[in-house]
């Protein structure tokens, strides 16, 4: 048995199923995802999402252990003892594969650290294996983009603010998304500066010239109060500020997000999977790494 640790908001999701996928097509067999991390208290953001997003169904460590038994697994998980290391302690065969520089991982079998790489992955593929990590960028995607932009479908928008967005997304040769994340990333001490987006807006403006900033943000009053240090003041009569898309529906500033042509993104999986999905071949980015 081959599991991929699952996590996080939907963005983290996304580039661990793509893994997910990979590892499966590599091997030609079946994998299971572990989704404890959605159970019990403190669930991430709006938990699991893909199936109720993208309708994929695939094996889940909670679908395939007992009821009983797994309540008692995320007992344990919130007391300290990783799932990993219960299936071994179970007297699971597992072994284990870790993304380098992902410290959230505590297991005594045997591990091995990789790079975030399909070269890397492959070179150490084995059975009864337990693979953590976030698997973040187009690596993976890169090499059966179709695949993964054939299962991961958004549903069609249906409201009419969201529609008109939409529309006019797709007809503007230019349009550009912006994308200033806060919340956790402020938290971690990962938000990108108001002095990168300013540095952006004038190179977007003098590369390309967008018919409208279309702006996303967790947090739109601190983007309004800081509009300019983010250079977005002086395209104020340009900028449509992105709201509403709260909750189980926030998932609709992704999609709106991959129809724009460009995009001004910080090192959030939200918007580079947003990118990812963006099928127009003159699309240029520029992601705050």
């Amino acid at each position: 048995m081959r599991i991929v640790y699952m996590n996080g908001g939907l963005g983290n999701q996304i580039f661990q199923y793509i893994f997910f996928r990979w590892l499966e097509i590599e091997t030609g067999e079946s994998c299971v995802i572990d989704d404890a991390p959605f159970f019990g208290e403190g669930v991430p953001h709006n938990g699991y999402e893909l199936e109720r997003i993208f309708g994929v169904r695939k094996k889940r460590l909670s679908q395939i252990i007992p009821r009983n038994v797994w309540r008692g697994m995320i007992h344990r998980k919130k007391e300290g003892t990783g799932i990993a290391q219960q299936l071994l302690d179970a007297g699971n065969p597992l072994k284990a594969v870790c993304q380098v520089k992902v410290s959230n991982f505590s297991f005594n079998g045997k591990t091995t650290y990789v790079e975030n790489s399909p070269a890397a992955v492959r070179e150490i593929l084995m059975d009864d294996c337990y693979y953590h990590g976030y698997w973040l960028g187009d690596v993976f995607w890169m090499e059966f983009p179709k695949v993964i932009l054939t299962e991961l479908v958004f549903p069609d928008l249906k409201d009419e603010k969201n529609c008109r967005l939409a529309s006019a997304m797709r007809e503007e040769r230019h349009s550009t998304a912006v994308h200033v994340r806060r919340g956790d990333m402020v938290k971690l001490g990962w938000a990108t500066s108001p002095q990168w987006y300013r540095a952006a807006m004038t190179k977007a403006e003098a590369s390309w010239q967008p018919e409208h900033y279309y702006l996303f943000s967790d947090d739109i009053a601190w983007c309004m109060e800081n509009m300019e240090e983010l250079g977005l003041a002086g395209v104020r009569n340009r900028l449509v500020v992105v709201e509403g898309n709260q909750g189980e529906q926030s998932y609709v500033d992704m999609q709106l997000m991959s129809l724009c042509m460009h995009r001004l993104i910080p090192r959030s999986s939200f918007s580079v999977a947003a990118n990812m999905f963006c099928r127009r071949p003159e699309k240029l980015n520029m992601i705050a790494w």
